[in-house]
């Protein structure tokens, strides 16, 4: 599909995926970079052994990891949308539905504000994706 016949709410819908890339990217940065700061502090506050501070950071790092292949994710999902793939389509109504779960799991968890602010966005989202003509016709 050429991208001039891709709606414009889907492309907006990749630039919100792209994003989200970009944020997740700067999380897992900033999580692996200040990972040496609290290794350090946690080692002047409990004098740990090198080989345990050695484990501590390689845990930390290991924990950035998933970091980088979500933000892989959804930068796939943001360029596919935005060049009109169908599985792009498909990726993003499905990660929007996972959004909603997560969303509700929020709202009952305590977080209302944040929760309901992300069920509504996800469900805009699925709903334009599913039911809007254009949609349809553009990743057909």
């Amino acid at each position: 599909m050429h991208a001039a016949t891709i709606p414009r709410g889907a492309k907006a819908i990749a630039a919100l995926y792209f994003a989200g890339a970009a944020f997740m990217l700067l999380f897992g940065i900033g999580l692996m970079m200040s990972l040496g700061f609290i290794v350090a502090a946690m080692q002047s506050l409990l004098s740990f052994a090198p080989e345990e501070q050695a484990t501590l950071t390689l845990f930390g790092i290991l924990g950035a990891i998933p970091l980088f292949g979500l933000t892989a994710a959804l930068y796939y999902i943001g360029r596919s949308l935005w060049r009109g793939k169908r599985l792009a389509w498909a990726l993003a109504i499905i990660t929007s539905y996972v959004a909603i779960l997560a969303g509700m799991i929020a709202v009952f968890g305590g977080s209302l504000a944040g929760g309901a602010i992300t069920v509504a966005i996800n469900l805009a989202i699925v709903l334009y994706l599913i039911f809007d003509q254009s949609v349809k016709n553009s990743y057909a």
